[in-house]
């Protein structure tokens, strides 16, 4: 909710001051979405039939567009793979001599991140599970699956915070590059 205060103050901010608002909007999108990954985040998304805008907002919520960054958990850049589930979807692409080091570089991370996110799409077709299982693992979810309960009650609670900021962040982009467009 900070986020969406912070954008609408300073869209409001920009239009006060006689700016077109699309001038505004522009730099929203460009804080959330930053223009050096932008094609990149397009051209791999696309290869993978998913949504850039879906991508930008995982990215977003996993690394803030960071390539070097490495999370307590061990999870490394941009889209913040497991270096064990990097290691399996490199094999499931057929990469011979990936290393986990080139998880660093942001077209690497992309493509391997994106044909995982691909990969569980059509396993299980439903955004929340997507999400769920490449957070929290595919295994946790089939496991919540079988109780049969609404399974972002029974996932862990930072799986809960990361499937809504995700989708929270996913309808703002959606919204700033409808408007945008507009």
């Amino acid at each position: 909710m900070k986020i969406l205060a912070r954008i609408l103050i300073f869209l409001m901010v920009v239009y006060s001051l006689g700016f077109p608002l699309s001038v505004g909007i522009s730099k929203v999108r460009g804080f959330i979405f930053p223009n050096p990954y932008r094609s990149l985040v397009k051209e791999v998304s696309r290869h993978y039939e998913l949504d850039p805008l879906l991508v930008a907002a995982l990215i977003y919520t996993e690394s803030s567009f960071r390539p070097g960054v490495t999370s307590m958990s061990g999870a490394v850049g941009l889209m913040q793979l497991m270096p064990d589930t990097a290691l399996q979807v490199a094999q499931e692409k057929g990469l011979k001599n990936f290393r986990v080091e080139e998880l660093c570089d942001a077209r690497t991370n992309l493509e391997l991140g994106c044909f995982y996110l691909s990969k569980l799409g059509r396993e299980f077709q439903n955004l929340d599970q997507v999400l769920i299982a490449y957070n929290a693992g595919r295994g946790n979810l089939l496991k919540w699956k079988e109780l049969e309960k609404d399974l972002l009650s029974q996932s862990f609670p930072e799986t809960r915070k990361y499937v809504t900021r995700i989708r929270y962040t996913f309808w703002l982009l959606k919204l700033l590059n409808g408007i945008q467009r507009f």
